[in-house]
């Protein structure tokens, strides 16, 4: 929803900030913060898929309210992405 765009956006822009210093020390730009190749999608999949299921997942083994509180609405919001 409305809420979750406006954080994805706020993060995109704080990784394209960081591509654009790594861009001015002559590095190699890490993954998705790179403003030429921008796939706001593409990296809240990849960060849901990597980090954010995973975490919820263990702690849906121990506290089985994260199921329907964090998991469900989190595959809400990846198949919006």
């Amino acid at each position: 929803g409305a809420i979750s765009r406006k954080w994805a956006y706020a993060v995109e822009e704080e990784f394209f900030r960081q591509g654009d210093k790594e861009k001015e020390l002559t590095i190699p730009r890490s993954p998705f913060m790179d403003r030429e190749f921008e796939d706001l999608p593409k990296m809240q999949g990849a960060f849901i898929d990597a980090l954010v299921f995973p975490v919820f997942k263990l702690l849906a083994d121990f506290l089985p309210l994260v199921t329907e509180n964090c998991i469900k609405p989190l595959q809400i919001n990846r198949a919006f992405w």
